[in-house]
């Protein structure tokens, strides 16, 4: 590594995932290059903060509601232009209070169905998570049926598991595997 330190190589990024059945909260830019454009509540950790008191306060911020952080849902390496590199971790979110408005650098806030996400998407990042939250709930469905009996255990052995990806933002990003 080099003497430089001027700024950080990789900046971690967190985001909040606030699900209500087979919806997730999303918000639209209100600023930058991303303006107009939506993903999950999102942000960075500022110097000496805990990155679940992070994603509350972005969430706050963002939404106006006030959220219990849970479990790490994913983690993704992100590369911009410019150099920029970001490891977002998504924590799962549970509302327990407050008003969903807008706020902060976020002019519309609203739930989406997890399979129809807004076509105006921020990040690349956001819509990987969407989609393996809805493999994470078939697969939660299969196993269900499997312990019922309805699913031979071969079956269910034999599906694919996801992984983490390594995302670059561009107009055309594809996870890099």
């Amino acid at each position: 590594m080099s003497g430089e330190t001027s700024s950080p190589l990789v900046i971690v990024g967190i985001a909040g995932v606030v699900l209500r059945d087979n919806q997730i909260l999303m918000v639209r830019r209100k600023y930058g290059r991303y303006r107009q454009k939506w993903c999950i509540p999102c942000g960075h950790v500022e110097p000496g903060e805990d990155v679940r008191q992070a994603v509350k306060r972005e969430i706050k911020e963002e939404t106006g509601l006030d959220v219990e952080i849970g479990d790490v849902v994913d983690v993704l390496s992100t590369h911009h232009p410019g150099g920029k590199s970001v490891v977002g971790v998504y924590f799962l979110a549970t509302e327990k209070g407050g008003i969903l408005v807008a706020g902060d650098d976020a002019s519309e806030a609203e739930f989406f169905p997890l399979d129809q996400p807004p076509t105006e998407m921020a990040f690349q990042a956001d819509k990987v998570i969407m989609d393996r939250l809805i493999d994470r709930r078939q697969c939660a469905v299969e196993r269900r049926r499997f312990s019922a009996g309805a699913i031979p255990a071969r079956q269910l052995l034999l599906q694919p598991v996801a992984t983490g990806a390594v995302m670059e933002e561009t107009k055309s990003s594809k996870p890099l595997v």
